[in-house]
Protein backbone atom coordinates (compact mmCIF):
# COMPACT_ATOMS: atom_id res chain seq x y z
CA UNK A 1 0.00 0.00 0.00
CA UNK A 2 1.08 3.32 -0.32
CA UNK A 3 1.06 3.71 3.23
CA UNK A 4 3.47 1.17 3.84
CA UNK A 5 5.81 3.03 1.41
CA UNK A 6 5.74 6.18 3.14
CA UNK A 7 6.45 3.85 6.45
CA UNK A 8 8.93 2.12 4.65
CA UNK A 9 10.74 4.92 2.97
CA UNK A 10 10.58 7.04 6.48
CA UNK A 11 12.15 3.68 8.17
CA UNK A 12 15.08 3.86 5.87
CA UNK A 13 15.75 7.68 6.06
CA UNK A 14 16.20 7.36 10.05
CA UNK A 15 19.78 7.29 10.71
CA UNK A 16 20.75 4.51 13.20
CA UNK A 17 22.49 6.67 16.16
CA UNK A 18 20.62 5.20 18.82
CA UNK A 19 17.68 7.36 19.36
CA UNK A 20 14.30 5.66 18.80
CA UNK A 21 11.88 5.83 16.13
CA UNK A 22 9.83 9.04 18.57
CA UNK A 23 12.31 10.75 19.52
CA UNK A 24 13.82 10.83 15.90
CA UNK A 25 10.11 11.82 14.51
CA UNK A 26 9.78 14.68 17.12
CA UNK A 27 13.40 15.76 16.55
CA UNK A 28 11.90 16.18 12.32
CA UNK A 29 8.85 17.58 13.13
CA UNK A 30 11.06 20.70 15.22
CA UNK A 31 13.16 20.72 11.89
CA UNK A 32 10.23 20.77 9.40
CA UNK A 33 9.12 23.69 10.83
CA UNK A 34 11.61 25.42 10.47
CA UNK A 35 12.48 24.13 6.89
CA UNK A 36 8.68 23.55 5.36
CA UNK A 37 10.26 21.62 1.99
CA UNK A 38 12.39 19.25 4.55
CA UNK A 39 9.71 15.89 4.99
CA UNK A 40 9.23 16.55 1.02
CA UNK A 41 12.77 16.71 -0.37
CA UNK A 42 13.76 13.82 2.27
CA UNK A 43 11.23 11.77 0.73
CA UNK A 44 10.54 12.40 -2.88
CA UNK A 45 13.14 10.50 -4.98
CA UNK A 46 12.78 7.09 -2.46
CA UNK A 47 8.56 7.50 -1.99
CA UNK A 48 8.21 8.05 -5.52
CA UNK A 49 10.05 4.86 -6.33
CA UNK A 50 7.52 3.05 -3.93
CA UNK A 51 4.68 4.73 -4.89
CA UNK A 52 5.26 3.57 -8.45
CA UNK A 53 5.75 -0.31 -7.41
CA UNK A 54 3.05 0.16 -5.78
CA UNK A 55 0.85 1.27 -8.47
CA UNK A 56 2.09 -1.52 -11.09
CA UNK A 57 1.34 -4.12 -8.82
CA UNK A 58 -2.30 -2.84 -8.41
CA UNK A 59 -2.53 -1.84 -12.32
CA UNK A 60 -1.11 -5.05 -12.92
CA UNK A 61 -3.41 -7.63 -11.32
CA UNK A 62 -6.49 -5.20 -12.09
CA UNK A 63 -5.84 -5.60 -15.97
CA UNK A 64 -5.01 -9.52 -14.87
CA UNK A 65 -8.47 -10.58 -13.51
CA UNK A 66 -11.54 -11.13 -14.97
CA UNK A 67 -14.23 -8.54 -15.66
CA UNK A 68 -17.00 -8.84 -12.82
CA UNK A 69 -20.71 -9.15 -14.19
CA UNK A 70 -23.06 -6.80 -12.14
CA UNK A 71 -24.26 -10.54 -11.02
CA UNK A 72 -20.81 -11.05 -9.32
CA UNK A 73 -20.58 -7.86 -7.90
CA UNK A 74 -23.87 -8.26 -6.42
CA UNK A 75 -23.14 -12.36 -4.91
CA UNK A 76 -20.11 -10.71 -3.71
CA UNK A 77 -22.22 -8.61 -1.32
CA UNK A 78 -24.74 -11.20 -0.68
CA UNK A 79 -22.26 -14.32 -0.18
CA UNK A 80 -22.95 -13.45 3.92
CA UNK A 81 -26.15 -12.23 4.24
CA UNK A 82 -28.90 -13.70 6.40
CA UNK A 83 -31.73 -11.75 4.51
CA UNK A 84 -32.69 -10.24 1.45
CA UNK A 85 -33.66 -6.63 1.27
CA UNK A 86 -36.94 -4.86 0.18
CA UNK A 87 -36.61 -1.54 -1.84
CA UNK A 88 -39.76 -1.25 -1.89
CA UNK A 89 -41.87 0.34 -5.69
CA UNK A 90 -40.68 3.00 -7.87
CA UNK A 91 -43.35 5.23 -5.64
CA UNK A 92 -41.55 4.96 -2.16
CA UNK A 93 -38.10 5.58 -3.81
CA UNK A 94 -40.06 8.85 -5.85
CA UNK A 95 -41.63 10.06 -2.27
CA UNK A 96 -38.14 10.44 -0.69
CA UNK A 97 -37.18 9.97 2.76
CA UNK A 98 -38.85 12.23 4.58
CA UNK A 99 -41.89 10.54 3.53
CA UNK A 100 -40.77 7.04 4.71
CA UNK A 101 -39.05 8.20 8.05
CA UNK A 102 -39.58 12.06 8.68
CA UNK A 103 -37.72 15.28 9.39
CA UNK A 104 -35.53 15.30 12.16
CA UNK A 105 -37.35 16.24 15.05
CA UNK A 106 -34.83 18.79 16.02
CA UNK A 107 -34.32 21.87 14.30
CA UNK A 108 -30.85 21.80 14.16
CA UNK A 109 -29.75 18.70 11.53
CA UNK A 110 -26.19 17.89 13.22
CA UNK A 111 -27.15 18.43 17.18
CA UNK A 112 -30.16 15.36 15.82
CA UNK A 113 -27.47 13.56 13.99
CA UNK A 114 -25.13 13.49 16.66
CA UNK A 115 -27.63 12.29 19.17
CA UNK A 116 -29.04 9.43 17.17
CA UNK A 117 -25.80 8.36 16.12
CA UNK A 118 -23.98 8.87 19.12
CA UNK A 119 -25.39 9.12 22.39
CA UNK A 120 -28.70 7.22 21.53
CA UNK A 121 -29.54 3.96 23.22
CA UNK A 122 -27.71 2.25 20.55
CA UNK A 123 -24.55 4.09 19.71
CA UNK A 124 -21.90 2.29 21.18
CA UNK A 125 -23.88 -1.47 20.14
CA UNK A 126 -21.33 -3.64 18.23
CA UNK A 127 -22.19 -4.35 14.57
CA UNK A 128 -20.44 -6.52 12.23
CA UNK A 129 -20.71 -5.50 8.55
CA UNK A 130 -20.55 -9.19 6.41
CA UNK A 131 -19.93 -7.49 3.09
CA UNK A 132 -16.70 -5.78 4.54
CA UNK A 133 -15.49 -8.14 7.69
CA UNK A 134 -15.76 -5.75 9.68
CA UNK A 135 -16.47 -5.00 13.26
CA UNK A 136 -17.61 -1.43 14.43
Amino acid sequence: TVHAAVVEVMRQSRPMDGRGEYEWCRELAGKAEKEPGLIASMLRDALVDQVAAVLNTQLRTLREQETATAKDQNDKFMQDAEEQLDFGKREDFDKGLNELIGFPSDEKVMVAMYREHCAGEIANRTVFANNYGVTT
